[in-house]
C-alpha cells in the first residue's frame, strides 16, 4: 500500500512515470483508422480528378493532336498531384482516430494507407485498363485503324512507369508525414 501511494507520488512529481495498471497486450495495427483513412483518400483522390478534368476541358479546346497530348501530360500531373494530396489527408485523418498517441504509431498507420490505397488503386486501374484495351482493340478491328507502333509503345510504357515510381514514392512520403502530423495534435491516451 506505502509502495503504490509512493508510486503516486513520483508520478505527479514527474520523476517516474505513470505505470498503467492492467496493460492489455495487443496488436498497434487499428483496422477502423486505417480503413476510413482509405475511404477517405480515396473519395478525395476522386473529387479532385473529376474536378481537374472538369477544369482542363474547360480551358482547352481540343482542336488538334498537339493539344490532346499536352492535355493527356497536365491529367497525369494532375492524378499524380492529387493521389498525393488525398493520401495525406487520409494518413492524416487515420491518424487522428487512433486511440493511441505515438507518432511512430501514426507513421506506420500512414504507411498502411498508403499500400491499401496502392493495391486498391491497382486492382481498379488493372480493370480499367483492360477494358480500354478491349475497347481499342474492337473499335480497330471494326474500323480497320491500325495500331500503335510497338516501339512507341514500349517507349511510352517505360516513362509512364518511371514517372508512376516517382509518384509512388512521393505519395508514400506524403502518407508518412501525414500520419506524423495528425498524431502531433492528438490528444488520445498515451502510452
Amino acid at each position: 500500500m506505502a509502495e503504490a501511494r509512493a508510486r503516486r507520488l513520483e508520478e505527479k512529481a514527474g520523476i517516474r512515470a505513470p505505470v498503467p495498471e492492467t496493460v492489455v497486450l495487443r496488436d498497434r495495427v487499428r483496422w477502423g483508422p486505417i480503413w476510413a483513412g482509405i475511404i477517405l483518400a480515396l473519395a478525395i483522390q476522386l473529387v479532385l480528378s473529376a474536378v481537374g478534368v472538369a477544369v482542363g476541358l474547360t480551358i482547352t479546346g481540343i482542336t488538334s493532336l498537339a493539344i490532346l497530348r499536352g492535355i493527356s501530360t497536365a491529367v497525369g500531373i494532375w492524378v499524380a498531384i492529387s493521389f498525393i494530396v488525398s493520401l495525406f489527408i487520409g494518413s492524416y485523418a487515420a491518424s487522428r482516430l487512433m486511440p493511441i498517441d505515438t507518432r511512430g504509431i501514426g507513421m506506420m498507420h500512414g504507411v498502411m494507407v498508403w499500400a491499401l490505397t496502392m493495391t486498391i488503386a491497382a486492382v481498379l486501374l488493372a480493370l480499367i485498363t483492360s477494358a480500354i484495351a478491349v475497347l481499342v482493340s474492337t473499335t480497330a478491328v471494326v474500323t480497320g485503324i491500325a495500331a500503335l507502333d510497338l516501339a512507341t509503345t514500349a517507349s511510352r510504357t517505360a516513362s509512364g512507369v518511371g514517372w508512376f515510381i516517382l509518384w509512388t514514392v512521393l505519395a508514400l512520403g506524403a502518407a508518412v508525414l501525414g500520419g506524423y502530423l495528425g498524431m502531433a495534435g492528438n490528444q488520445a491516451v498515451r502510452y
